[in-house]
């Protein structure tokens, strides 16, 4: 009997065949990667052509207002408020740094990376779901309340001693999927999230004993083989006197994660922060701004951009494989994920002076939009 060789080609349902030829290049290990997106439910457009930001140290900080500018002449004010429009670097904490642009603070100034950095460990599993209710009030993003409640269960799960894998980069609530996938109580899983999207996250305690717990019960006793919870599970499953704390509850912290524009009518928002704080996100658009780290990331992986190299190896005179240093794998996987975030545009910023005018035309030839910042709209 003849054997078929079965081919596992890496498949994007995010964006489409063109965003994919253009960021395959920058995945570590060759592959053939196939864009079968944008989704059909939400935005209903086609993809936009990938854009590039040019400054000098000049303009620097006109690069988000031009982003801002070039997002309202994409999408219309219904794409613009159901949308996810982000801006991200790899280095975003402030420094003292002269080389420009060095971090995300060189392009924001009121930008404060501690509003991107991960909360402690919560006491209580109400504590998770509370605190995604002030940042969806601003981005309306389900996928923050979605993975509390997932990382809640699995931490309860620890706390029971149910074993479960956490593999990869998958979300929370992807692995707790998987994990409850032969139960009989996943349809629990999928009440609960129903209700909390349904309530914004907005708790009592009311609704914590009547429509919740009673289900994360039955979730438990199920995976738990009728055994009880221990002492410290109850503890976590309590509802506490939830005093969100001054910090917690910082509307100044979740307005400086954003970039409004414009200033006077703040038509769109622009979620600020590092590549690390957005794996695992799906964007409408995203914005990957160069920065500093023994050298600018993106001008280190221009040949990359241009075409002219491709993933973490070449080949040398003797006919053999030689890897990249560890440093440029480094970036190369970063910005892979960075570039993958979109559904409809990607955009990148880097310094005019990176470039020969005859690489801007290949770039151009290649179907990149040029937005020169060092010059007035």
């Amino acid at each position: 009997m003849q054997q078929c060789l079965i081919y596992n080609l890496p498949r994007s349902y995010r964006f489409n065949q063109k965003l994919a030829d253009e960021v395959k290049g920058f995945a570590v290990t060759p592959q053939m990667l196939v864009g079968a997106g944008p989704p059909t439910i939400g935005i209903q457009i086609e993809s936009k052509s990938p854009a590039l930001f040019l400054f000098d140290d000049n303009s620097i900080q006109e690069v988000l207002p031009r982003y801002g500018d070039y997002l309202m002449s994409c999408f219309n004010e219904q794409e613009l408020t159901c949308g996810t429009y982000v801006a991200v670097a790899d280095v975003h904490e402030k420094s003292i740094n002269t080389q420009l642009p060095h971090s995300m603070v060189h392009y924001v100034s009121t930008y404060d990376a501690k509003c991107v950095k991960k909360d402690a460990i919560p006491k209580y599993f109400i504590q998770y779901l509370t605190r995604t209710k002030y940042l969806f009030s601003e981005t309306k993003n389900t996928n923050g309340i979605v993975n509390a409640l997932a990382s809640a269960m699995l931490y309860l799960f620890e706390i029971i001693g149910i074993y479960h894998q956490r593999v990869g980069y998958k979300s929370a609530h992807k692995i707790l999927l998987e994990f409850l996938a032969n139960t009989t109580v996943v349809q629990q899983y999928i009440e609960l999230i129903d209700k909390i999207i349904t309530i914004q996250a907005n708790f009592s305690e009311d609704i914590w004993r009547n429509d919740f717990l009673p289900k994360i019960l039955m979730i438990v006793e199920e995976l738990n083989h009728g055994n009880g919870l221990n002492e410290a599970a109850e503890f976590f499953l309590q509802w506490p006197i939830v005093e969100i704390t001054e910090e917690e509850n910082n509307t100044n912290n979740i307005i400086n994660k954003f970039f409004h524009h414009p200033k006077e009518k703040q038509t769109v928002r622009i979620k600020l922060g590092s590549i690390h704080s957005v794996k695992g996100e799906t964007h409408t658009a995203t914005l990957v701004l160069d920065s500093f780290y023994h050298s600018h990331h993106l001008c280190a992986l221009k040949s990359w951009l241009l075409g002219n190299r491709t993933n973490g190896s070449r080949i040398n005179r003797k006919g053999e494989v030689i890897m990249e240093n560890n440093r440029m794998l480094g970036r190369l996987r970063l910005h892979y994920v960075a570039m993958t975030r979109p559904t409809h545009l990607l955009c990148l910023a880097m310094r005019k002076d990176a470039f020969l005018e005859d690489e801007i035309d290949v770039l151009r030839e290649r179907g990149w939009q040029i937005i020169d910042c060092c010059y007035p709209q």
